[in-house]
């Protein structure tokens, strides 16, 4: 998964943070860290804005133009030749004077090209390094001041950290969950997204109903929860730059301004979304159901899928329009000329999910979430982030009732927890209060505390927020004091390992027997030997017994 440098900043103030600071820091508290990229522009010296004069056909060449450029009063007027076609005189445009040295190690010399003296480049967006377009130069529309450093004028990019996350963390799947991690590694205030929209902003108008007259789930064991929002007059145009910028920054191409909410939405919380264009839905209607044997739907990536009876669909009157928890179909999909919106946030049972998915060989970033595990509880503050973002980006307003099919278990998991339990099995000793600043900073509150009568031993009650399910014992909280105090904080001590000997030790005489039972059932018995450094050796305790360890033929020294 990708995390966007830029976009945690909105969560947790990193500013001062050096990157691989964080990813040492993502690595320590648990996930691997498989490669950090840089976006934008690299530094690039000798690059500035400058103004094309004239524009003069080239005497010796059709294709090419002599221009006279004013690179500032540094730098002066310059005579550069340019193949481009896509400028006139008066545009701004990157100019690379000679000693310039470009992505991928081209430097720019003075030269002449086709007997005519050329004393730089202007530049495209791929020479600089900011992009994909080779066709023509890089506008720049804005005018910036002639002579000021092309550095100051491109956004300064962005720090991406490739992030494998373990399948019993679903909770970090999302910004906020690898931010709400960092925040508490680097003791720094934990921002959540303001959440503007309330159920009393509603409008109760007529034309609710003929967007969306009723919600079926004929399947609630692997639906447990769906809710739908109708959003009337809505205009259907390009995201925010802001929101396209961290979208691509994960490896996503913006579409438009709803389907890039539904996007954001899903790797800000971890929440799949889904927008309908409300007239494409016959009969008004969403009908949560299995498959009808053999039904077929075309998928947003343009393939027709045969559908069987065990798969869950979100279905309209007459036909299927998603694959539940997986991907939308192009029969109800938003278009240009949508101008209402159905809503669709819904917990989908992660095995029918993965199932579906195997069978149909689809896969998507929803399904990845929904396979794993999506948290039902937050399910509506993700839901009124959605709606916030759409209204704030294509306008329109919420009307109608706001359909509610299913509910969650009510969330309530505490576990008691001693301090003395956790130095116990940390091996070295915490001071009470840095364990409970750690649990605090993950949210995992210490609702109350007692000494109990019979020990005399402190015990805390710790509430496990829900989208840690993973949490359900003493000795996971153990594991989250240490993940925050730092494995590599771990004092050294002495192993003591002792040997096992004699033939009627049950230990010995269990790994005997179950050694011969798995040899029987045709499995091969393999020794691998573990050899260590005479260093090592002494570390673990060997003492004056290294020399007898030692091999006699040692490939290194």
């Amino acid at each position: 998964m990708k995390i966007s440098r830029n976009w945690l900043q909105s969560y947790v103030d990193l500013g001062s943070v050096a990157d691989d600071e964080i990813s040492r820091a993502i690595t320590f508290l648990g996930f691997e860290v498989e490669g950090v990229l840089h976006t934008g522009a690299p530094r690039l010296s000798s690059v500035f804005v400058g103004e094309v004069l004239t524009r003069d056909k080239h005497p010796n060449a059709d294709k090419l133009s002599v221009c006279t450029v004013d690179v500032g009063p540094q730098h002066g007027i310059k005579t550069i030749v340019c193949g481009a076609q896509n400028y006139k005189v008066g545009d701004r445009v990157p100019v690379a004077l000679p000693g310039a040295v470009l992505p991928g190690n081209f430097e720019i010399k003075q030269s002449k090209i086709r007997g005519q003296s050329s004393d730089g480049m202007m530049c495209s967006g791929r020479e600089l390094g900011v992009g994909e377009d080779h066709a023509g130069l890089l506008i720049l529309t804005d005018r910036p001041a002639l002579g000021l450093p092309i550095n100051d004028v491109l956004p300064a990019g962005d720090v991406v950290f490739d992030i494998e996350i373990t399948p019993n963390r679903p909770d970090c799947l999302s910004h906020l969950g690898i931010a709400r991690e960092l925040a508490a590694w680097f003791k720094r205030e934990l921002r959540y997204p303001e959440i503007k929209f309330t159920a009393n902003a509603v409008s109760a108008t007529t034309e609710a109903g003929e967007l969306l007259s009723g919600v079926r789930v004929d399947a609630p064991e692997d639906c447990p929860l769906y809710t739908a929002y109708t959003i009337a007059g809505v205009k259907i145009g390009p995201s925010p730059a802001w929101m396209q910028d961290r979208l691509r920054a994960v490896g996503l191409r913006p579409i438009n301004n709803v389907v890039d909410v539904g996007n954001y939405v899903l790797h800000e919380y971890g929440q799949p979304v889904h927008t309908f264009d409300a007239a494409k839905l016959g009969g008004r209607q969403i009908v949560v159901r299995r498959a009808v044997e053999g039904e077929k739907i075309v998928t947003l990536d343009n393939k027709e899928r045969t559908l069987s009876a065990s798969m869950l669909v979100i279905a309209d009157a007459q036909r299927p329009v998603v694959v539940a928890g997986i991907m939308g179909g192009e029969n109800s999909g938003v278009s240009p000329e949508t101008t209402d919106l159905v809503l669709e946030v819904a917990v989908f049972r992660r095995q029918s999910v993965r199932a579906t998915g195997r069978r149909l060989g689809l896969s998507s970033d929803s399904s990845y979430r929904y396979e794993r595990g999506v948290d039902p509880h937050t399910l509506p503050e993700a839901a009124h982030r959605t709606l916030d973002l759409i209204l704030e980006t294509a306008g329109g307003h919420v009307v109608g009732k706001i359909h509610r099919v299913g509910s969650d278990v009510p969330w309530q998991r505490e576990i008691a927890l001693r301090p003395d339990f956790v130095n116990e099995r940390l091996g070295f000793g915490l001071p009470a209060e840095e364990m409970k600043a750690s649990l605090e900073a993950l949210e995992l509150t210490v609702t109350r505390e007692e000494v109990l009568a019979e020990t005399n031993a402190v015990q805390w009650t710790v509430a496990v927020p829900s989208w840690r399910d993973d949490l359900d014992r003493p000795i996971d909280l153990v594991e989250e004091v240490l993940r925050l105090h730092g494995t590599d904080k771990i004092p050294a001590t002495v192993v003591t390992a002792p040997g096992l000997v004699g033939d009627d030790d049950p230990v010995v005489r269990f790994n005997r027997a179950a050694m011969a039972y798995l040899v029987g059932h045709d499995f091969h018995e393999c020794v691998n030997y573990t050899l260590r450094s005479q260093k090592e050796q002494q570390a673990a305790g060997a003492g004056a017994h290294v020399d007898n360890l030692a091999l006699s033929n040692p490939f290194v020294e």
